[in-house]
């Protein structure tokens, strides 16, 4: 059975980290196959000085939204004191749920000391515990989060990561590199969309290739884990890692119809199906899903309404279509999306739109918004960004522990 870094903690890591003042990156819903949560755990195994909490984008409890900024300050319920790496920038405080779509482009299209660990907090800290669910896509918070506090921690500091699998399997890949002229939260690394690591090797990938190997990094390996599995394959059930990712065949899409959040498109958010359903008020589903079923392998189209709680076209009925993942080894997510967006350019002119920064730094090259509108087909595209894709291939080759 497959054992994560969590579960691997040894009483040799314990005595190593006894009596220091330790900073530890996880949220509430990173937990143990019995479900004990990694906060529990690591407190319960080591004798600290001091433990600090460091939340990433949602906050510990994962109660807020997407793009919604989390306060720091001192926990009740947890008794600890808890840094949040998704902060105002202005004004360090939480902010509210009014236009999550507007805050989250805001938010997440730059790189800002709001996601930064603050320097006093990393001066009283000995080491940085990270254990964080990464979706097995470039587009997740999370692992900027992680990259950005590896990049300020000091040569004594060590940065330990518990290892996680990628839910999505570490094999397949898609989508093109991403520009460091396009980098931002969304991409804070020159990964292809889906990119096939795990988190351990994340880490090794940034700490090796942009950060000089300035950081004192070790991982807590996993154990008889092998590229080719999916999460449901290694006795971990699915915990949604955040608000909007509620099951394994979401997080299958969501390399993809990721996308769809710098369009004036809804990518299902404000439904329980987010990033598997997608539509707009001017949208006729039952040619949408003609079209995809023609285009695309290993997913299945059915024409289908929905009106979102929240985000883009609130209360409004939509058009659209609910997809379903048929043979997941054969689904392309970023080539699905593409043939959406194609479809939508062709036929929607008037009424489709992109959030054009954005949706390039989404996108992670500005040439796919203009190769789209120039009438390009997903295939073309593809091939303009495959050489790249194998050159990364041979740099996660150098650095995988798997």
């Amino acid at each position: 059975m497959v054992t994560f870094g969590l579960e691997n903690l040894s009483g040799a890591f314990s005595d190593r980290m006894k009596g220091k003042r330790i900073g530890i990156i996880t949220n509430n819903v990173v937990r143990t196959k019995n479900l004990q949560s990694s906060l529990e755990m690591i407190r319960s195994k080591i004798e600290a000085k001091s433990f600090t909490l460091l939340t990433p984008e949602h906050g510990y409890f994962g109660d807020a939204q997407a793009g919604i900024a989390v306060e720091s300050g001192w926990d009740d319920t947890l008794k600890m004191n808890v840094e949040s790496l998704y902060r105002d920038q202005k004004s360090g405080k939480s902010s509210s749920n009014s236009d999550i779509d507007h805050e989250m482009r805001e938010r997440d299209s730059v790189k800002d000391d709001s996601k930064y660990p603050p320097k006093e907090t990393m001066d009283q800290l000995d080491c940085i515990i990270c254990d964080m669910q990464d979706v097995g896509c470039r587009i997740y918070t999370n692992i900027a989060t992680m990259v950005y506090t590896m990049s300020v921690c000091r040569e004594e500091q060590e940065f330990i990561v518990l290892d996680r699998p990628n839910p999505i399997n570490g094999v397949s890949m898609d989508g093109p590199i991403l520009k460091e002229s396009l980098f931002s939260f969304i991409g804070a690394m020159p990964l292809p969309m889906r990119h096939s690591l795990t988190m351990g090797e994340l880490a090794r990938f940034f700490n090796e290739y942009q950060n000089k190997n300035r950081t004192n990094l070790s991982i807590v390996p996993l154990k008889d884990w092998k590229r080719t599995m999916w999460l449901d394959q290694t006795g971990m059930p699915w915990i949604l890692p955040s608000p909007n990712m509620p099951s394994l065949q979401i997080a299958n899409f969501y390399p993809g119809t990721v996308l769809i959040e710098g369009t004036n498109l809804s990518e299902g958010r404000g439904t329980t199906l987010p990033f598997q359903v997608l539509g707009a008020p001017f949208l006729d589903g039952i040619k949408l899903k003609e079209h995809l079923n023609k285009e695309n392998a290993g997913v299945k189209c059915i024409d289908f309404r929905f009106r979102p709680t929240f985000s883009k076209h609130e209360g409004n009925s939509c058009g659209g279509v609910l997809a379903t993942v048929t043979e997941r080894d054969k689904f392309k997510p970023y080539e699905f999306a593409l043939s959406i967006l194609s479809y939508m350019i062709s036929n929607h002119e008037d009424e489709f739109a992109f959030h054009d920064t954005y949706f390039d730094k989404a996108a992670g090259d500005e040439n796919i918004r203009r190769m789209l509108q120039e009438g390009k087909n997903p295939s073309e595209i593809e091939a303009s960004y495959a050489p790249r894709v194998q050159a990364f291939k041979e740099l996660k080759d150098a650095i995988k522990i798997y």
